[in-house]
């Protein structure tokens, strides 16, 4: 699904070897510029929820990771918006020079 306001790359991974319990690997890649504000974080957020949906959807035993470079000092998101309604945990969290979050 694209969005023109949002810069995301979104793959479907079938290695051939999985646990049995997780049929594909979805990776998301999400960039959120520090010029975003309120509208645009609602925007990526709202993408990335339509996104899970959709392939989840399809998918219902499919791994999800996403990462990116969010910078939620400098534009106010937090992590727990994007992680709460999709289900996610984070993995990682960095210091705050470099921003990028798994999810």
């Amino acid at each position: 699904m694209e969005q023109e306001e949002v810069e995301s790359l979104w793959v479907k991974l079938r290695p051939h070897s999985l646990p049995r319990n997780i049929s594909i690997i979805i990776l998301g890649v999400v960039y959120h510029s520090t010029a975003n504000g309120g509208a645009e974080n609602a925007s990526l957020c709202d993408h990335i929820k339509k996104n899970m949906d959709m392939y989840l959807s399809k998918h219902t035993n499919a791994m999800v990771i996403l990462t990116g470079d969010l910078h939620p000092t400098s534009t106010g998101l937090c992590s727990d918006s994007i992680a709460r309604p999709n289900h996610l945990k984070q993995l990682l969290r960095l210091n705050s020079t470099l921003e990028t979050r798994v999810f």
